[in-house]
């Protein structure tokens, strides 16, 4: 009686599918197209690829079923984010929210708070999610309910880059391999063997806030507690406090790491570095050549995984805007993911990945190797964006991949994050500049500046900042 109970239920829940599939596709009519607005941030490459996908869509599975997709680029994330917080409060002027718009988890979070998302259960089936990397499609997972309110579509990560042209012949020197590389502690001391040999920095980090929350993580520690409300509480232990101290602040005040630029590539290019870390959609502006002066010489790239303190404690940072559907009426929001479906399938999402250096997010790719397979046969002129895929396929196997989980004012916590420790190296290097040039001894300010004294003060006034931008 039970086995027949559960094989009527599994048929009238099979038949009640295919009934809501059916329902939902009778929404369009392809001799009355909709036209499905699209706001995102895309430039360059990306946007040229997007461009060339949205055209494919809209000339064929589009004019199939009536659909017709329309893009509006901002060109920066903070201006996007302008025009959707400006349309969601209705603001005099704004333009309607569009229908899909590219969404980080944190303003995507506070869109919530003012507009109504469409959750994609509604349009996507068990398995069609669970074809999507798990990681991945829980950063859209932000709410009380646990359902999905963002699609990921193309993703990111960190590795470190290096000047291998001019690594090689200084590990050759000192007997170094690439092994010393793979943690901070050997980061650390290769920077300083190479500043007191050559009088130049080594390393820069593209962001302070992704290394302070992966640092964290890795050392068993965490920046935030976040309770069923969404409410955070600032975590970090003084003990935790005091590593990222000694291994971020204290590097830059020795001169062994330095950041210049608006980009660590930029430091690399006029060879302030010689290795860097950087988003894995940033490898194509891996420099080809380094000038100093009047001297410029090619360099070749050397990508390695993303540091850790431990190995058996491997963390690192996801990245890169998924898709989010604003409610409306069934027909657009069906439209929108049917659009979403179609270009997030492997080809599409391959193509996509190769021409930007963004990571594809289905399982299959990984689980087949189809991007390493893909790139075998066809490799791509830059080397750079080739070694970060194939490294970052490594890393997808052995680490740990998280994001930060957004919480009321999350945003303006990251920006106190990226910038407290920075403004400090920043504001203490033109004073060591300063105490020096009025005839004290460098060693002297120094050992000053990193002292537990300096240690506590600054990380009293890092929490009070946070902790203000929390209540």
């Amino acid at each position: 009686m039970y086995s027949k109970l559960v094989k009527w239920s599994c048929l009238f829940l099979l038949l009640f599918v295919l009934t809501a599939c059916t329902d939902q596709q009778k929404l369009l009519n392809p001799d009355k197209p909709i036209t499905v607005s699209l706001w995102h941030y895309y430039n360059g490459t990306i946007k040229e690829e997007f461009d060339t996908l949205v055209s494919e869509f809209n000339e064929t599975v589009g004019t199939e079923n009536g659909v017709i997709i329309e893009t509006q680029s901002y060109g920066e994330i903070p201006l996007l984010e302008t025009a959707l917080f400006e349309a969601a409060n209705e603001s005099v002027g704004s333009l309607p929210m569009p229908d899909i718009f590219a969404a980080y988890s944190d303003y995507a979070y506070q869109l919530a708070r003012k507009t109504d998302l469409v959750p994609l259960e509604n349009y996507f089936s068990d398995e069609e999610l669970a074809a999507y990397r798990t990681e991945f499609l829980k950063e859209g997972q932000f709410l009380a309910d646990g359902k999905s309110y963002i699609l990921p579509v193309a993703k990111s990560t960190e590795n470190l880059f290096i000047n291998k042209t001019d690594w090689e012949p200084f590990a050759y020197k000192h007997q170094l391999t690439n092994d010393v590389l793979q943690t901070w502690e050997g980061i650390y001391q290769v920077a300083e063997i190479y500043y007191k040999e050559t009088g130049k920095s080594f390393f820069s980090h593209d962001s302070f806030a992704n290394f302070i929350f992966t640092f964290s993580k890795q050392f068993g520690d965490q920046l935030f507690s976040i309770d069923k409300e969404g409410n955070a509480s600032f975590t970090l232990t003084e003990e935790g406090g005091k590593a990222i101290w000694d291994y971020l602040y204290r590097p830059y005040l020795y001169g062994y790491f330095k950041k210049e630029g608006r980009f660590s590539s930029d430091d690399a290019k006029t060879g302030e570095v010689i290795a860097f870390i950087s988003s894995t959609s940033g490898a194509g502006y891996f420099p080809k050549d380094v000038t100093i002066e009047q001297s410029t010489y090619e360099i070749e790239p050397l990508v390695l995984p993303y540091p850790y303190i431990h190995e058996d404690n491997q963390y690192v940072v996801q990245q890169g805007a998924g898709m989010s559907i604003t409610k409306s009426e069934e027909t657009h929001e069906y439209g929108a993911a049917l659009f979403l479906k179609w270009f997030t399938e492997i080809e599409q999402n391959m193509s996509l990945s190769i021409q930007t250096g963004y990571l594809p997010v289905k399982n299959e790719i990984y689980e087949n190797d189809l991007l390493i397979q893909e790139l075998e046969h066809n490799p791509l002129k830059n080397k750079a964006i080739t070694d970060s895929f194939i490294v970052t396929n490594q890393m997808l196997k052995n680490y740990t991949f998280f994001n930060n989980p957004p919480f009321s004012n999350s945003d303006l916590t990251r920006n106190v994050i990226e910038k407290h420790l920075y403004d400090k190296i920043i504001n203490d290097l033109e004073i060591l500049t300063l105490e020096v040039k009025n005839g004290r001894n460098r060693s002297d300010v120094l050992q000053e500046m990193i002292s537990d004294e300096q240690f506590s003060e600054w990380f009293t006034h890092f929490k009070e900042e946070i902790e203000s931008t929390l209540h």
